[in-house]
């Protein structure tokens, strides 16, 4: 049994390039309250806590070598 859940926004196929990833802890993942993808760079993770609810925003962005267009 795998001991972590992972949470992609990225393209399952291909060479993997771009996305971003949670990875949670099995036992936590029942507290997992959404997982919204905005696109291949941009993911939120809501989960609750004892005493509130909590988002983490993950970004991937460009290196400071890439393209204007691409950053």
């Amino acid at each position: 049994m795998k001991s972590h859940a992972r949470f992609y926004s990225g393209k399952e196929e291909g060479t993997r390039e771009f996305g971003v990833a949670f990875v949670v802890e099995r036992n936590v993942k029942r507290n997992v309250l959404d997982f919204k993808v905005v696109d291949e760079r941009i993911c939120v993770l809501r989960f609750k806590t004892r005493s509130q609810n909590v988002s983490l925003i993950n970004v991937h962005a460009p290196i400071e070598e890439k393209k204007d267009l691409e950053k």
